[in-house]
């Protein structure tokens, strides 16, 4: 798609993001302080987004389904890596996706050989470029803007369930390519070492979170794949 009448989403979805995370953040440090005060997860913040809603008419742009999907992301990232090293969505640094998760009020028709549409909550009928059926019932769509475009992936549940064994066990064929430890290039600093998936700041930029040091993602894994064939022995 090349545009997308939901593209202000996005937008909204960000700022629910980073007034969320910035709650999130003075609760833990006023909670460091000894002040008394309930714990900031996702069923307070929901509260709190159904109220704003009420007082802000921006808000209300948006389904609330959306924007409680953005906070079950945020509690689940702060959950995961801690709430001082959840990162802000700046908005000249990327445009963050947002998902509709009830898939029941969804639908998908082919209109044509390359073009079909899709219909989502609030925004009705999308027409966009068909690239293969869904297959299974839809639960959600991801919605991404990268470049020019905009995208739309679709979570769909085929009701066959994961064997618990291979078919036929004794017709597996396992090939042994020499590898004794697997490094991760692009995720390592060259200068200071430190190994993080978030030094990832996009699919283009590196930057260490530990010695701060930023390159270009490609730059970056050149010079650790270099420096590991220095240290290899040869032959």
């Amino acid at each position: 798609m090349k545009s997308f009448a939901g593209a202000e989403y996005g937008d909204i979805s960000r700022a629910v993001w980073n007034t969320a995370l910035d709650q999130r953040r003075r609760a833990v440090q006023r909670g460091q302080r000894g002040y008394d005060q309930p714990f900031c997860g996702y069923h307070l913040q929901a509260r709190r987004l159904a109220h704003a809603k009420d007082e802000e008419e921006w808000l209300r742009a948006a389904p609330s389904h959306v924007l409680q999907q953005t906070l079950k992301d945020l509690d689940r990232a702060c959950s995961d890596h801690g709430t001082f090293h959840v990162r802000w969505r700046a908005e000249h640094r990327w445009k963050p996706p947002f998902r509709f998760p009830d898939g029941s009020r969804m639908g998908v028709e082919r209109l044509g050989r390359t073009w079909g549409r899709l219909k989502l909550p609030k925004l009705g009928w999308v027409r966009l470029r068909w690239s293969r059926a869904p297959q299974g019932t839809i639960r959600s769509a991801t919605v991404s803007h990268d470049g020019a475009h905009w995208f739309v992936s679709l979570l769909c549940e085929d009701d066959q369930s994961t064997p618990e064994q291979h078919e036929r066990p004794d017709s597996a064929v396992g090939v042994d390519r020499g590898v004794a430890v697997a490094v991760a290039t692009s995720q390592s600093c060259n200068p200071c070492g430190h190994h993080a998936p978030d030094n990832r700041e996009s699919p283009s930029v590196f930057r260490c979170g530990a010695c701060g040091h930023t390159a270009h993602a490609d730059v970056n894994a050149a010079k650790n794949t270099l420096t590991l064939g220095w240290a290899s022995p040869s032959g």
